[in-house]
């Protein structure tokens, strides 16, 4: 999926404060250009300036509207403190898409973005990496879009471990199980 290009970060800073410690934004009261009349300029101030700015998209991402199209917060908190370019995606540490402080935030590539994330909701035995067949618990890995097999184990801890130990070396800091 193609991303939409963000307004520029001046932009981003006339029209929003943002906290990079609490990963809050607020409205910014809003000059005159920024509207076509006077009177809307005011009613939009008294309404949210210095009230918190987002609300969450069915994508569970905090987003706020600027000129008429809908941004994630986190992709602006990014281009706020970091400036451009953006890199190709933005990854929440904790996986948590409303914690947008900047320490929480950090450059990943698609693939390390898939990497970070836990046991999938059909997964019956809670563990990633894991399924249990023909009696044994087989723990495998993906790397690159392929599945590679790391052994059958006799125990869910045994073939847990595996996964774990095989997630730390391929994908380092980025590794979730």
């Amino acid at each position: 999926m193609a991303l939409k290009a963000l307004p520029p970060r001046e932009y981003i800073l006339e029209a929003l404060d943002y906290d990079p410690l609490t990963g809050l934004f607020t409205w910014r009261e809003r000059p005159p250009h920024h509207f076509a009349s006077e009177q809307y300029q005011k009613r939009f101030n008294k309404k949210y300036a210095g009230k918190h700015a987002g609300n969450i998209s069915s994508r569970k991402y905090l987003r706020v509207r600027l000129q008429e199209i809908e941004y994630n917060l986190h992709r602006l908190a990014w281009i706020i403190v970091h400036g451009e370019p953006l890199p190709p995606e933005i990854d929440h540490r904790d996986r948590d898409r409303l914690n947008n402080k900047i320490a929480n935030l950090r450059a990943a590539t698609r693939d390390q973005n898939r990497v970070n994330v836990g046991p999938l909701k059909n997964n019956v035995l809670g563990v990633k990496g894991v399924v249990f067949r023909r009696g044994k618990f087989k723990a495998r890995i993906m790397i690159n879009g392929l599945r590679y097999d790391l052994g059958q184990f006799d125990t869910l801890e045994m073939a847990g471990k595996a996964y774990q130990d095989a997630a730390i070396a391929l994908h380092g800091e980025f590794a979730r199980w």
